[in-house]
């Protein structure tokens, strides 16, 4: 993802990498939220929600409009409790063998600023930028 430009979140437990979550480099107005994976152990106890809500808050200052996902007919249920909506009936992806989700929401700074003010109020959850660090040792070299 990276030759790609993207932004790529890990949420790690104890040092291991236990879920993953993309976010695409807003262009003309869109953004879509991409790569949502978390280890079967870990689900349901907030961590894809943190993810999310830190994908929001990356945007918060973007001039963005619309963000979009495109989901499984298993994750589709999890996306519209973030106020995404289909945007076309689910298509038979041939290649993956299940159906996908296209949705959508409209997306305002305040979306963003809200996300943000949430996580900054998370206790438990700290953030660490890897890549800052990986560059700091390589310039030390």
């Amino acid at each position: 993802f990276m030759e790609l430009g993207d932004l790529m979140w890990v949420a790690c437990v104890d040092g291991l990498p236990i879920a993953f979550a993309g976010l695409s480099i807003p262009s003309d107005g869109f953004s879509y939220l991409h790569t949502d994976l978390v280890a079967p152990a870990y689900q349901r106890r907030g961590i894809g929600t943190v993810l999310t809500l830190t994908r929001f808050a990356a945007l918060a200052d973007d001039e963005i409009d619309t963000i979009g996902v495109l989901a499984t007919e298993h994750s589709a249920s999890y996306f519209t409790r973030y106020g995404f909506a289909l945007e076309a009936p689910p298509e038979l992806d041939p290649f993956a063998g299940h159906y996908m989700h296209r949705l959508s929401r409209p997306f305002t700074p305040l979306l963003g600023q809200s996300a943000d003010a949430l996580l900054r109020g998370l206790d438990r959850v700290t953030f660490e930028t890897a890549f800052e660090n990986t560059f700091a040792e390589e310039s030390a070299t």
